[in-house]
């Protein structure tokens, strides 16, 4: 551009008014052009035309003044040769006439020596002036020859004519579109750059990016105050952000001072030091050490998600999935025991490659949710496999169906279910949304799925480098 563009109405009007220049010129070059065919297809009938009366004058002439001449061999008078005479001027005449359009003045040349030597000779004898006559009406055929060969020459310049300017208007709409179709896609760059920088910082604003690219410092006035207040926005949200991460570690931890001396005077009462309790006061205790379980429970979990949201940037390794298995079977044999669950493992990749951390986050929490919501005695089954370039984990129990239309509600913070959990504690809604940010984190995501031995099953797909597939 060859000045400065202040307002995206200016870019827009600057690169159509850009499109529309050579199609403008193309426009301009074709009129002109089928100007010119006009004009040669106007004049070549009227000049063929001119010259066939021309030819024809010059033959009737040829026979009147034939005529003439035999006339004055007969009776020899002034009157008779005052005609011959004119009938001389006239066809000198005509003859120059039709010499201006034959371009072989040989053959006009030839006819007028021919005309001379029967002006010269035609008070001659008979024979003389018969042989004067037959020199005179050859060259006149000659004449007529190269008056049709001087029109077949024309038309044939003509028809060439036209095909070469048809070949150059081809070239020349072909070049001014190319031209055209560049400025366009010039112009739609320079539309859609400012476009796509805001489409990266709001892209940017949802991968809760704390920095978003710079503020351009030239382009549309309109786009550039849209930067200022995605830039505006992202400052606040982080000032959100920040708080609501504050809050909660504060809450959490603030909650944690009182509930460990309630849970202590709870001991305390329990184990009846300060005196015997009676049954009535003992079921109350019981009722107590319950609800600051469960509270103790609800903080930790909070904890846990406060600490999820903190971890900005996962540490991805390649391990054994064996040895996470193991692990992750040898820590929660307890309370598989207890509900009387079965885990029915089947995996067929020997390494994962994803957050250690992270994955066996997903795992206790799959656990915990189908131990809180499945029905018990039942099996619980987890299958590790890949398909082309993903890794999928899934994780399925028997228990209350999901129904369709629930389902991504369940993976948002605090979404708890309606039925009732089997481990008697009062959950916090946080479960799926974990492992939901846990699969986010390394570039995957956790979803329902049906599948035909279990009641519900969540699928957790994790993404494959491209350097490992």
């Amino acid at each position: 551009m060859f000045f400065q563009i202040k307002s995206l109405k200016q870019l827009i009007v600057v690169s159509f008014s850009l499109v529309l220049i050579p199609l403008v010129v193309l426009l301009w070059h074709s009129n002109s052009m089928l100007s010119k065919m006009a004009e040669s297809a106007a004049s070549e009938p009227i000049f063929a035309l001119s010259l066939a009366r021309n030819i024809n004058v010059l033959e009737g002439l040829m026979i009147d003044m034939e005529r003439a001449t035999r006339q004055y061999q007969v009776v020899q008078n002034e009157k008779s040769g005052q005609l011959v005479k004119s009938y001389f001027v006239r066809y000198q005449e005509a003859l120059h006439k039709l010499c201006q359009q034959v371009l072989d003045t040989q053959l006009c040349s030839r006819h007028l020596l021919s005309l001379n030597q029967l002006y010269a000779v035609y008070t001659l004898n008979e024979n003389t002036l018969n042989s004067a006559l037959t020199e005179l009406n050859f060259t006149l055929a000659e004449l007529k020859q190269g008056a049709s060969s001087e029109l077949d020459l024309r038309l044939s310049q003509q028809q060439s004519h036209i095909q070469s300017v048809k070949s150059q208007q081809v070239w020349f709409t072909a070049v001014l579109i190319s031209i055209s179709l560049l400025f366009a896609l010039f112009s739609s760059r320079k539309i859609l750059a400012p476009v796509q920088k805001l489409e990266n910082m709001i892209r940017e604003l949802a991968d809760k990016k704390h920095q978003l690219s710079p503020v351009s410092s030239s382009g549309p006035s309109e786009l550039i105050e849209l930067e200022h207040k995605l830039h505006h926005l992202a400052k606040r949200l982080n000032q959100l952000e920040s708080l609501r991460k504050a809050m909660l570690r504060h809450a959490a931890h603030e909650l944690k001072t009182p509930l460990a001396s309630i849970k202590e005077g709870c001991s305390l009462l329990s184990e009846q030091v300060l005196g015997p309790l009676n049954p009535a006061q003992l079921e109350v205790l019981s009722l107590l050490n319950s609800s600051s379980e469960r509270l103790e429970s609800l903080v930790e979990q909070l904890l846990d998600y406060n600490m999820l949201l903190q971890q900005s940037q996962p540490q991805l390794v390649s391990f054994k999935c064996d040895a996470l298995l193991q692990s992750f079977k040898t820590d929660n044999q307890l309370a598989l025991q207890q509900h009387q669950y079965q885990l029915d493992i089947d995996y067929s990749m020997d390494f994962l490659y994803a957050d250690e951390i992270l994955f066996r986050r997903i795992l206790d929490n799959l656990l915990s949710n189908a131990i809180a919501h499945g029905r018990p005695k039942t099996n619980i089954f987890i299958k590790m496999f890949t398909s082309e370039n993903r890794q999928i984990l899934q994780f399925s129990n028997d228990g209350i169906k999901i129904s369709a239309t629930d389902r991504e509600q369940y993976f948002k913070p605090f979404q708890r279910g309606g039925h009732v959990r089997q481990d008697r504690v009062s959950g916090s809604g946080l479960g799926l949304s974990i492992i939901s940010e846990c699969a986010a984190l390394m570039s995957g995501h956790a979803c329902f799925i049906d599948v035909d031995y279990a009641d519900v099953c969540v699928q957790v797909t994790i993404d494959l480098p491209k350097e490992m597939v």
